[in-house]
């Protein structure tokens, strides 16, 4: 019965919830074709819609997640163990949530609305420290301005809508018709669940109602309650027990005894409910074998399913994770970035992965702690980088190469290694010039109309920021926080933004670079060029 109905029906009245209870904010529900209300509550109580919820929102939990940093010259990625973000997402996504299960939550409300709500809580030297999940997603409306951004009305339990920019609402968004507000799998498959429901009620009605009965009396004419009631009776009475089943019966007043053809299979409606899970697996995208349906599987084609799973379904929900956290939370993407470790769910058997890692390590593409590493092992001393193939190694012997010829290579290798650490500083100025753009740009924004209140946010800014300077730039305290009065005192000396125009130029980066060069060993040239 939906919420009109209760109200007309008289069976809900206005006091028996507080205007703040959670009734309220409950969804209201979707029905279906088959008539019954379809909602988040009432899907979940089909075991084939909830495994597979659960199977997709636990799947994307447990792979690791982990912040990069890109290296120059597209040498790969390290782990940005020491960005303030990456904690956040690997660990502790709130006070109360940790990573593992604040995707869980976000997976299920993409699955049942479409839509991933978060406030952004700043913490001490990022803005963004925390991620506090606003359930039930239908609290929030977004909307698109003119400008091209969005602004997010959120309705507190009170009753009052607050609103928020793009900036203070993290939004994981699902398949969308108009780029604004996703629209989840459970609305689209509303009529698929409902027929599920109702096959479901059918079959447990069948057994509560007594349907499944042996059979029925007929006689000719028409016999009132109390002769009906006593028949029944007498003929229980005859067949009852254990010592009398096999004795026959003798039906009286021309009766005909006439046994119910309905079997126990066709009571429970097995291909309708087999069916239906092959309809779910369809729309949440999963191999039916995965909802416990066998028909059709052996071992080779649920492997390929296995691998299809990863590559088709839950792939582009990986994607749409990694591109959310870029676009919302990362202030330098062409740096940083976030990625799922998607070989995780890749678990061959002992015998093809370990074939896999040792051709690996013979080949010199891993090195033998990176495979204890994917194997959850611990490292060795003397195994972090990867061996040179024997093919290429050959038979040469120690020693034998010309002196002068050795001299020359390490001083190579040593004027490599100085441009290397000039190009590091080089990139740590940049990054952090483009991180401080992007700050003030957002706070100029927010505080337009405002000169008063984008000064204090400057000043405040710079303040925090002295920590991040000195570890980007290996600066001394005193160094960092001299460089920060200079970027206040452009900030705010200028006219409008014109400082950032400066800050954007390659000599800026370059200049700053040349701070840090004392504390890398690189000379002012190396940092240069």
């Amino acid at each position: 019965m939906d919420l009109l109905a209760k109200i007309l029906s008289k069976d809900l009245r206005a006091g028996d919830y507080a205007p703040d209870h959670d009734f309220w904010f409950n969804p209201v529900g979707m029905i279906s074709e088959a008539g019954l209300r379809v909602d988040e509550n009432s899907a979940q109580k089909l075991s084939a819609w909830y495994r597979g919820r659960d199977i997709l929102a636990t799947s994307l939990a447990m792979l690791p997640l982990h912040l990069y940093e890109r290296l120059p010259n597209d040498e790969g990625k390290v782990k940005a163990r020491t960005h303030p973000l990456y904690s956040t997402l690997h660990h502790q996504i709130s006070g109360w949530l940790n990573s593992f299960n604040w995707r869980r939550l976000m997976m299920r409300n993409l699955i049942d609305h479409g839509n991933g709500y978060n406030y952004i809580m700043p913490g001490e030297n990022y803005r963004v420290g925390q991620l506090w999940p606003i359930v039930p997603p239908t609290l929030v409306t977004p909307k698109l301005e003119d400008n091209g951004r969005k602004i997010f009305f959120v309705r507190r339990k009170n009753g009052m809508e607050e609103r928020r920019t793009q900036e203070e609402i993290f939004h994981v968004m699902g398949a969308s018709e108009d780029g604004v507000v996703g629209k989840g799998i459970l609305e689209w498959a509303k009529d698929s669940i409902g027929l599920s429901q109702a096959t479901e009620s059918y079959a447990s009605r069948i057994y509560s109602q007594g349907a499944l009965h042996g059979g029925i009396l007929k006689v000719p004419g028409k016999l009132n309650r109390l002769a009906s009631e006593r028949m029944a009776e007498s003929f229980d009475a005859r067949v009852r027990g254990q010592n009398r089943w096999h004795r026959p019966v003798v039906l009286e007043q021309g009766a005909d005894w006439v046994p119910n053809t309905m079997t126990a299979q066709q009571a429970q409606m097995i291909s309708s409910r087999q069916y239906s899970v092959k309809d779910l697996a369809r729309w949440l995208g999963l191999p039916p074998h995965m909802l416990g349906d066998l028909e059709g599987a052996i071992k080779s084609n649920i492997e390929q399913q296995g691998e299809e799973f990863i590559a088709y379904n839950l792939g582009p929900w990986l994607s749409l994770f990694e591109f959310s956290f870029r676009e919302q939370l990362i202030d330098d993407p062409d740096t940083f970035f976030v990625e799922f470790r998607r070989d995780a769910l890749v678990r061959g058997s002992i015998a093809v992965r370990w074939a896999a890692h040792v051709s690996g390590v013979n080949a010199g593409i891993v090195a033998p702690n990176e495979v204890r590493e994917l194997e959850n092992m611990n490292k060795l001393p003397g195994l972090d980088e990867p061996r040179t193939p024997a093919n290429i190694v050959g038979n040469r012997t120690p020693g034998s190469s010309d002196e002068k010829e050795e001299i020359e290579a390490e001083q190579s290798e040593r004027d490599a290694n100085a441009r290397q650490i000039g190009s590091i500083v080089r990139v740590s100025a940049q990054r952090l010039l483009t991180k401080e753009i992007n700050a003030v740009r957002r706070a100029a924004v927010k505080n337009a109309s405002d000169s008063v209140a984008f000064g204090k946010w400057v000043r405040a800014f710079y303040a925090r920021h002295v920590a991040f300077v000195m570890e980007a730039l290996a600066l001394s305290r005193t160094e960092a926080e001299e460089y920060c009065r200079g970027q206040v005192k452009q900030l705010l000396g200028q006219p409008g933004l014109s400082a950032l125009e400066t800050w954007r130029l390659s000599d800026y980066a370059a200049g700053l670079a040349s701070l840090a060069v004392g504390y890398t060993g690189a000379t002012k040239k190396e940092v240069d060029t």
